[in-house]
């Protein structure tokens, strides 16, 4: 992936509390990262549950935009768009909101980028392949329920 891609994540990752940010396909391939203080397979646990859940509104007609998840200690932030997702995993809730703004400016800058939005052209996958593939458990039924 270009370096721009990954200079514009490391603003995220800079961030106190930043654990580790990456870009997902609809398929929940990793398409970038930067600073990743976490396991690859809690990283991918964490794309799949968010990219199904994700994909049940889809199935409803009630796509997302973003979501935040909140867990023992961390929280995960994502920023949803047509053909991939930006995903935040902090452990301060103190810089949510610089977390938050500094997202947008990221995600205004991927979507500029004509690399970019070629390359993830090039993954098109409607929103609930990842729920077809895989149904809902019963946390991720649970968190759908609360967001409704």
């Amino acid at each position: 992936m270009s370096t721009d891609i990954s200079k514009w994540l490391k603003e995220v990752a800079d961030i106190e509390g930043v654990e580790g940010v990456f870009i997902v396909s609809n398929r929940g391939q990793m398409i970038a990262h930067t600073a990743l203080r976490i396991e690859s397979n809690k990283i991918e646990s964490i794309a799949n549950r968010v990219l199904k859940i994700e994909g049940a509104f889809h199935q409803q007609a009630m796509p997302l935009r973003e979501i935040e998840l909140v867990g023992s200690g961390y929280r995960i932030i994502g920023l949803m768009k047509d053909k991939f997702t930006i995903l935040t995993y902090c452990t301060s809730e103190k810089v949510l909101p610089l977390i938050r703004m500094t997202l947008n400016v990221v995600l205004a800058h991927l979507l500029s980028d004509k690399k970019f939005m070629k390359f993830i052209s090039k993954h098109p996958v409607k929103k609930s392949l990842l729920l077809e593939q895989s149904p809902l458990d019963a946390d991720e039924t649970k968190i759908i329920s609360k967001l409704q």
